[in-house]
């Protein structure tokens, strides 16, 4: 925020899920994360895990699996290395 400058997610994130943005801003830090991650392994090797969280409006929505899949398939990073 130009202002207030970061703002933490317990302020946005149940406005997000009210509003239903919280499906493609999870599928946006989904994609990064997993995007990071797959950097992190070519430049030092030995995978570490990466962690998401994920809102029960993500499972609702009925794309989860084809958001997750998408976001491991475009990033190449190997499913053992996410955990949700």
């Amino acid at each position: 925020h130009p202002v207030e400058g970061l703002i933490p997610p317990g302020r946005f994130i149940a406005l997000a899920e009210q509003s239903g943005h919280i499906v493609p801003i999870g599928a946006w830090a989904l994609q990064t994360a997993c995007r990071q991650a797959r950097q992190w392994l070519d430049t030092y090797g030995d995978g570490l895990m990466v962690a998401v969280n994920l809102s029960a409006v993500q499972f609702a929505d009925g794309n989860l699996f084809n958001t997750v899949t998408e976001a491991l398939t475009r990033s190449g990073l190997p499913s053992s290395l996410l955990e949700l």
